[in-house]
């Protein structure tokens, strides 16, 4: 099989925004789905962003492999409901992600229980949940975990 013909990711550069402004840094980005990106915006802590607009999508991760299947479980969000992360406006964006959001999420371990049993997340509670386990303005992880995020991501990646 010749892995040239097959989507991979790509180093890009991609300009964040921040509170001093636009400031230009290193990504990663997927083939499969060019409109996110993993940044580096402060060392040691990596976040998915929106590669048009430069707004980060999630919270502060500790490995690149976690910021990575966060990426890749939107990227399935946007499979799945028929969109691109391409598009280029913050507005853009907003009005597709509220068509959606009621809408369960299309990957598994993303669970709801309550006294009527289990269901999946919806949208807006997966995206409500990625900020809630942030309690120190971080996401904390153990990097001797048996389970690899970086490879779950490059599987949903490829379904995409």
């Amino acid at each position: 099989m010749n892995t040239q013909d097959q989507p991979s990711l790509n180093k890009v550069t991609i300009d964040i925004t921040t509170e001093n402004g636009a400031v230009s840094t290193p990504a990663i980005n997927h083939d499969n789905c060019t409109g996110l990106a993993v940044t580096m915006v402060q060392f040691g802590f990596f976040v998915v962003t929106h590669a048009e607009t430069g707004l980060k999508l999630s919270d502060k991760y500790e490995r690149a492999g976690s910021a990575l299947l966060v990426l890749s479980q939107f990227a399935l969000i946007a499979k799945e409901n028929g969109f691109s992360w391409s598009v280029g406006t913050q507005s853009e964006v907003t009005s597709i992600m509220k068509g959606i959001y009621q809408k369960p999420v299309p990957f598994d371990g993303a669970t709801i229980t309550n006294k009527n049993g289990t269901r999946k997340q919806t949208v807006i509670e997966w995206i409500h949940n990625l900020r809630a386990i942030n309690i120190r303005g971080y996401v904390d992880e153990f990097p001797w975990e048996e389970h690899c995020p970086w490879n779950d991501a490059l599987d949903n990646l490829e379904s995409c």
